[in-house]
């Protein structure tokens, strides 16, 4: 709620700085974990069973629950999806890092989104390109 301007410029300060104070504390855990070093397959798959502020649970062959598709990996790989060595707990951010780069197209991949091009292929494919992104956005070590 900004007070700028209906108070005193001393009290609007305190304010401010109050405001600010109120932020960090929301988002520190998230920019806390954006700071994280990589660390090994091991150890994200094990910590993705200790959920905490400022990581989320990232499945390393996507698991495309709202996708309406009749090839989305929640059905095809029912009963692998939310096994644990598929679930790494990795930073907020890089969570969104990643998953928005599944959404953009890629000349890579024939100009289609990565998940566009990963869908319908076998699970060791997808497995080891999901392995291969945590490296690139410098998760995974």
């Amino acid at each position: 709620m900004a007070v700028v301007g209906l108070l005193d410029p001393e009290v609007e300060a305190v304010w401010m700085a109050l405001e600010a104070v109120a932020w960090l504390t929301k988002y520190l855990p998230d920019i806390e974990s954006y700071l994280d070093a990589p660390r090994s397959l091991d150890e994200l798959q094990r910590l993705a069973g200790q959920p905490q502020y400022g990581y989320e649970i990232h499945h390393i062959v996507e698991a495309q629950f709202r996708s309406r598709n009749e090839q989305r990996n929640s059905l095809r790989f029912s009963d692998r999806i939310n096994s644990p060595d598929n679930l790494a707990r990795i930073p907020h951010w890089e969570h969104v890092l990643i998953s928005s780069w599944y959404s953009r197209k890629n000349d890579f991949y024939g100009g289609v989104t990565p998940r566009n091009y990963l869908r319908g292929k076998d699970w060791i494919e997808q497995y080891n390109l999901g392995l291969q992104v945590l490296r690139d956005f410098g998760v995974l070590k």
